[in-house]
């Protein structure tokens, strides 16, 4: 709401029922991120509050908080790769991206942001098979990675499947209805296969 201050770091976001949604856990909170079921019950949480955000303030704030923890993966070495490997990505090194990435598979085979990264690059690559196979590692361990579904739609759509892109972007939008590129490519996708369908 205007004059409102944002939540701080820690503190508990509001749910559109008017409950306090947990917070994720502070940076550093490495024994807790570590242990599977209370990172899924934590990012479940906020899945929830996400989907049932009031407005696109609200769900900003969730998604903050989402993004944190898919970056907190519970151990620290991970977490640095994650890091060298986006910093590459964004100067499009996608060859020392990669093998960062795979390194931190080999270590850390359940963290879903790893895979999602690699997931990425290869899209970045135009590898569109390796990245359909990342992507679904991804969702295999995190079925609400709002990003990786919009990855896979990308994907989808890349290799002309629009209507299975079509349906897999609806399906990020019903994770996060705020996601601006899954409405953007719904859109369009409709607008499209409409067209060819009269």
């Amino acid at each position: 709401m205007p004059g409102e201050e944002p939540a701080a770091a820690g503190d508990p976001i509001p749910a559109p029922d008017g409950a306090m949604v947990p917070p994720p856990p502070l940076a550093g909170s490495d024994e807790v991120l570590a242990d599977p079921q209370a990172r899924a019950e934590i990012l479940a949480q906020l899945y929830d509050a996400l989907a049932e955000s009031s407005d696109a303030q609200a769900a900003e704030h969730i998604e903050s908080a989402i993004s944190d923890i898919w970056h907190q993966t519970g151990s620290p070495t991970i977490d640095l790769l994650l890091v060298r490997a986006e910093m590459f990505e964004e100067i499009s090194e996608y060859e020392l991206a990669l093998a960062i990435l795979d390194a931190a598979i080999e270590l850390e085979p359940n963290a879903a942001e790893v895979w999602h990264q690699r997931a990425m690059v290869h899209y970045l690559r135009n590898e569109h098979g390796e990245a359909l196979s990342d992507l679904r590692h991804v969702l295999a361990l995190d079925p609400r990675h709002y990003q990786a579904i919009c990855g896979l739609g990308r994907v989808l759509e890349s290799l002309g499947q629009k209507k299975a892109a079509l349906a897999v972007f609806r399906k990020a939008l019903k994770v996060n209805p705020y996601l601006v590129p899954a409405q953007a490519a719904v859109d369009d996708l409709s607008r499209e296969i409409e067209g060819q369908d009269i």
